[in-house]
């Protein structure tokens, strides 16, 4: 079987699964990637390609080449990409602000907050990432002034040079994590930021073992 012909038949596992559970959550999710339309073949699933998660990368086109001797069960790719969905829609419902959000607390041209983002990104005061296409900053890195919050700036970072990806990055944020006894580190950030960068670096030092 071709990489091709599993991810279509991936798509069917999901197209069917979900109808038959009346499942509305998945079918919506299905529908943003074009994978309820049989006529169309790029579904991004390949349970080979692995993010810095720690799980299957949905953009994980490179992992054809990766081996492929080995296929993945069409089950494994259906429950792995099914539970990055469900995280990042975990994550979304916590908050973010969107560009033409933050240009009308700023008070400037949208284009003029997007370079703003940019050049902050680069300064690794925030990171953003897409919904639908658009660009989003996590709630909890900005200010009531949609201002990058600085005490987060040591902290994103650590967690950039630990090659975790934004999405990687935002769930180490604002879910329980281990580096701080399971509490949250947006919660912490609030009182104690240095015992977060710390946390931080060393996820950087468990990247380089």
């Amino acid at each position: 079987m071709t990489a091709r012909e599993l991810k279509g038949d991936v798509r069917a596992l999901l197209t069917r699964d979900a109808a038959q559970a009346g499942n509305a959550e998945l079918l919506e999710w299905l529908s943003m990637r074009g994978m309820t339309d049989p006529s169309k073949t790029q579904t991004n699933l390949y349970v080979g390609a692995r993010g810095s998660e720690g799980a299957p990368d949905p953009q994980g086109a490179s992992a054809e080449a990766e081996d492929h001797h080995r296929r993945p069960d069409p089950e494994v790719l259906l429950i792995n990409a099914y539970r990055i969905y469900r995280a990042r829609r975990a994550l979304i419902a916590q908050g973010t602000i969107t560009v033409n959000e933050i240009a009308t607390a700023q008070r400037c041209h949208p284009s003029t907050a997007r370079r703003r983002l940019q050049r902050a990104c680069k300064r690794h005061e925030l990171f953003t990432v897409r919904i639908n296409g658009r660009i989003h900053v996590p709630a909890v890195l900005l200010d009531h002034r949609r201002q990058a919050r600085p005490e987060w700036q040591p902290v994103i970072a650590a967690l950039t040079q630990a090659r975790l990806s934004d999405w990687a990055k935002w769930r180490w944020i604002a879910r329980p994590n281990a580096g701080l006894s399971g509490e949250i580190a947006a919660e912490v950030i609030n009182t104690d930021p240095e015992r977060v960068r710390t946390a931080a670096l060393r996820r950087v030092a468990q990247s380089t073992e």
